[in-house]
Order: structure tokens, then sequence, then C-alpha cells
């Protein structure tokens, strides 16, 4: 049997996709919309039994019976429903990173309406969602892009929740959706602003979704927690248990994101499982990053304490204006080549304040200056530490003020500061007062680790026995709750 060439059904694929999308757009609408408004029938007359690239999600099963997972939420599923509830540019697209949460969203939109904690003209909506990838691999979009739009117009404040958005701006069909979105409410998710969609022309709102903050991820994860537990023949994961892995997903992607922490909470309790165990515990947790810590093992005593002083340097200075230090590592990450990291928690709402900036200029000069303090070579991490600095201090002459009342430069559209209209003199002059401004800090930085040195050099030690220490560890070492001697050995936590 003879067979088409790939390239060739790929090339009228998209032929006619185009051709179809020509065929929804321009002179044909009022046509389009008089068949539509002449249609009628029950809401079950909307669904092909063969097709499944729409899901009623109003019908299924209740995933949040105590509704603990969704109230952490509440904020943002407050805001999504404002939007909703607008007479124009009713869509919203979420945009952020994987495993922040944004499908969680989907399902707590659902049941804010069907629990009638929503403005009142979205009680009665029905909410769909609408596979982009089975509408376009099922074929026939047009047919169906018309019945999505007589859903819209036969139930007033339809909701679309159009999964894999973005394939549709792949297949070149987007356009064709122009009146699906205009007639409907619906709701995307990608995880970076695609510049081939332009969210205003086809009325959305961006919203932009964030990390849960720490304290609620317990609770925003149970539920996919105990599936996990069930899977792996109910072996337990703990509030304890899932701090371990909370630290680990710190350590292993120098993240806090959902997907991340419920995947190592599969792997943990696999583990477990495996080895009998009741309940996930730390070495169980380690051992998800195990490789990585191997190539920690492999290291010289030298070099762990090399990368250790650069961190510790770090961390000092943090801690001296107090800001909460959540995690300090010496394990690399998968890349092989990092050598360590500090995660620290600032206040989102002061980082416009000079003063915190200045703060945040001083801890990032810690890790260079701690190095030179300990009498080490500079080496990539702390060279890119101070071409960070200087960066940001640049954009505070820029753009802050801190030397002049008005900007004297500009962001070019590669998000670069471009100078190239100053003349000499200014370039020459703003030369100097960033060297000049990055030279104080150092002093002062220099100045707070020779002050601290009896600490600088506990934190060093204790990074390079268990690899990593967690925010009570380091707050416990720094207030004096614990000894070095009481730091475990990272050896005697593996299974």
């Amino acid at each position: 049997m003879k067979t088409k060439d790939k390239n060739d059904m790929n090339t009228k694929h998209s032929g006619s996709c185009q051709n179809r999308k020509n065929s929804v757009n321009g002179g044909n609408k009022e046509a389009i919309m008089r068949k539509v408004r002449a249609v009628g029938g029950k809401i079950e007359s909307f669904f092909n039994k063969d097709s499944v690239y729409l899901n009623l999600i109003n019908l299924r099963n209740n995933k949040y019976p105590d509704g603990k997972e969704i109230i952490r939420r509440r904020p943002e599923i407050k805001e999504i429903l404002n939007v909703f509830s607008k007479r124009h540019n009713r869509n919203v697209m979420l945009i952020g990173e994987p495993g922040t949460g944004r499908k969680q969203l989907i399902d707590g939109i659902v049941q804010s309406i069907k629990s009638g904690d929503c403005p009142s003209r979205l009680k009665n909506s029905l909410v769909f969602e609408v596979s982009a990838e089975q509408f376009i691999y099922e074929g026939d979009e047009i047919r169906k892009i018309l019945k999505l739009v007589e859903l819209a117009i036969r139930f007033p404040n339809t909701i679309f929740y159009i999964s894999g958005i973005e394939k549709l701006i792949e297949a070149n069909i987007i356009d064709a959706f122009e009146l699906v979105f205009q007639y409907s409410i619906c709701i995307g998710i990608m995880d970076n602003a695609n510049m081939n969609f332009n969210l205003k022309k086809y009325h959305f709102e961006a919203i932009y979704i964030d990390n849960p903050e720490r304290k609620d991820l317990y609770a925003l994860t149970r539920r996919k927690l105990d599936e996990i537990e069930k899977f792996h023949n109910n072996v337990k994961i703990t509030k304890d248990s899932f701090d371990i892995i909370l630290n680990e997903s710190m350590v292993k992607t120098y993240d806090t994101k959902i997907g991340d922490i419920l995947d190592i909470a599969d792997e943990a309790a696999g583990i477990s499982e495996s080895l009998g165990m009741e309940s996930v515990n730390i070495g169980a947790v380690l051992e998800t990053n195990r490789h990585n810590i191997d190539a920690m093992f492999k290291r010289s005593e030298s070099q762990n304490r090399f990368y250790a002083i650069h961190e510790a340097g770090h961390a000092i200075i943090a801690l001296n204006y107090n800001v909460v230090i959540n995690a300090i590592s010496i394990i690399p990450k998968d890349d092989g080549v990092t050598g360590g990291f500090n995660i620290f928690e600032f206040d989102k709402n002061s980082l416009d304040s000079k003063d915190d900036i200045l703060q945040n200029i001083e801890i990032a000069l810690g890790g260079y200056v701690g190095t030179i303090v300990k009498g080490y070579p500079l080496a990539y991490g702390a060279i890119s530490d101070l071409i960070e600095v200087n960066k940001i201090e640049r954009a505070m002459f820029l753009y802050l003020g801190m030397e002049s009342n008005k900007p004297i430069s500009y962001l070019n559209d590669r998000g670069e500061l471009e100078l190239s209209y100053m003349s000499e003199k200014l370039k020459n002059e703003l030369n100097y007062k960033v060297m000049l401004n990055i030279d104080k800090r150092l002093k002062k930085v220099n100045e707070i680790l020779n002050e601290h040195i009896d600490m600088f050099d506990l934190l060093t030690y204790a990074i390079m026995k268990k690899g990593f220490l967690t925010k009570d560890e380091i707050l416990s070492l720094y207030n004096g709750k614990m000894t070095l001697e009481e730091v475990p050995d990272i050896r005697t936590l593996l299974l």
C-alpha cells in the first residue's frame, strides 16, 4: 500500500487549516452567526460520543471535599472571576512556570461556581475543557468551532478552559477561534507570554501566577500526596516528611515548584516502599538526589571548602540584615558544574526601596569577599556575582535616581542598558560613580565578615559536613542553639 510522505501530509494539513481559518474570518462571520442562532436543542445535543476534545468540567466529581487547597488560592481565583465578570475582554491567560499550580486554579474556579462563591452572573456558568491537541487531531476544526460558539450563545457566560492553547498557535489556527474568544469566556495557560499570540487582539488579560507561599504548600499538595501514598501501598508522607521533601526540592532545583515537590515525593515514596518502610524519611528523600550527592563526595576537601566559604559569605551578610535564608547547599545541580547556592526569602513589597536593594547588593558581594578573606582564588561564581552587582548599581543610578533626578538611559529591545547616545563624559562619570559605590560596598561587607569571622567559619564547616543546611539549622547555628557537633554528617543520613 502506498503511503503518503509525512512532510506532504503536514504541508496539506497546515494549508487546510489556513483555508479553514480564512473561511471563519472576514465576510463569513455574519452568515456563520445566523446559522448558529438558528440551532436549538438541549445541552446533550452538543456532545458527540466519539469526540473527546470537549469535556464538561462541572460534571466531574468534587476533587476538593474539604476545600482547603482552594482556600489558599482564593486571591488568584477571585482575580480570575472578576475578569470573567467584565463586559468586555473577559478572557484570561494564566502565565507562569510549570509546577506553580495553574491547573489547580481551573478546578478552583469550577468549585467556586458550583458552590455559588462567585459573581452572580457566573452562578449558572458551564465550564468546559477544550483539548487543543485532540481538537487538532480529530480534524474538522470549523464545525467544532461553530459548536463552541453555538454553546456559548445558547448558554450565556459559558467558560472554556482551552488546555494546550499554544498548540493552536503552532498549528496556525488560533485566528479561527476569534469568534469563540468573542462570544464566550476563555481561559488558557502559557509558560511565558507567547510572542505569536496577541493577548489584546483576542480579548485576553494576562494574570501572572507565582509559586505559592511556602507555608501553604503542604495543604495545596495534600490531595496529590494522598494519591502518591495510595499508589505506593500507603507509605506515609507526614508533615515532617514533606518539610524534608521541600528542602530537598530547593537543594535539587533551587526552587519550590509544586510539580518538582510532587516528583520528589513520588520517588521517595517508591524508595521507601521498596525497602519496606512505613513512611518517608530523610534518607529516602536524599536518595532521590544520590547522583549529585555522590558528585559532591568526589570533590576534594579543598574544593568543597572553597564552595562552602563562598556560600557562607553570602549567608553571613544576609543574617546580619535579618534576611531569611531558606537553604544553603554545596551539592551540585544536575549540570554537574554548579558549586553551591543560597535561597533567600526577600520581602517583595520592599524591593523598590533603595536601602533594601543596597542590602541585596551587599549579600551578593558576600561570597566574593568571603573568598578573598579566606585567601582563595576567585572562581566564576564570585566574578559573576560582581558582574551582577555592577548591573544593579548602574540600574540604580539610571532609573532610581540615586545620583540624578531623571533617567539618562533606557533599556533596548534585548533588555540591556543602552548607553550609546550618552556622551563619553557622561559614560565615564557613570562608570566612576558605579565603581566608587561598589568599592564602598566591598569595604562594608569585608568589615561585617571580619566581625563575624567565628560564625563564618562555623557555617563553612557545617555546610561541608552535611552538604546543605535548612533554614532552621542556619538560625539555630547563628543563635547558638546548635553546635557543629550536632550537625548531622550527610553520610549517616543516606540509606
